[in-house]
């Protein structure tokens, strides 16, 4: 299974653990709520550049608030990019434990930040019930430079962008160059 089919299956799951409606989630991506609910019910199909766009999103909630989305960097890695790194039994236990819990961060009853302890405790309990488990990730920052409009910028991933875009394990750098445009004087 992709990482982008994977991603669908597990859209609702991560939109509510951040604590974004479907609405919210659609703003975010320039589409509407229905088609996030759309692509949540498999009504319609999570394109490379929707998930490009969520994951993003997702990447820059975790980057501004690391603290209290420890958990959803987890079920990243778990669900979306390494998930042969976890048995399934691992995988199924912490599966059902974010699904227990993220009701309660979409309806405000407690904190991300409680939410994320408490899954990353029973993660490392989880972890070390199994002793033979040891994992062990290799991430690398992509940097891509991107001009849309007057924005000019950078959008920085993690191994997920890295393997989308690239779709080859190979190192590699990536050099920016800057090309000037000469005015024409009349």
């Amino acid at each position: 299974m992709s990482e982008i089919l994977r991603m669908q299956v597990n859209l609702m799951l991560f939109r509510k653990l951040i604590g974004w409606t479907a609405e919210q989630l659609g703003e975010k991506i320039g589409v509407t709520r229905q088609t996030i609910n759309n692509i949540e019910s498999g009504r319609s199909t999570l394109t490379k550049t929707q998930y490009i766009a969520i994951r993003c999103m997702f990447d820059a909630e975790i980057a501004n608030s690391p603290n209290d989305t420890k958990m959803v960097s987890s079920l990243l890695d778990m669900l979306i990019d390494n998930p042969d790194s976890y048995t399934d039994d691992e995988a199924d236990q912490l599966l059902r434990k974010a699904t227990m819990l993220a009701p309660s961060v979409i309806s405000g009853a407690v904190s991300r930040q409680e939410v994320s302890d408490e899954w990353i405790a029973t993660k490392d309990r989880i972890m070390s019930n199994n002793e033979g488990s040891t994992i062990t990730h290799v991430y690398r920052t992509t940097v891509v430079p991107t001009k849309i409009g007057r924005v000019t910028g950078k959008v920085i991933g993690g191994t997920w962008l890295h393997k989308l875009l690239f779709e080859k394990e190979y190192t590699y750098t990536v050099t920016e160059s800057t090309t000037k445009k000469n005015k024409k004087t009349k």
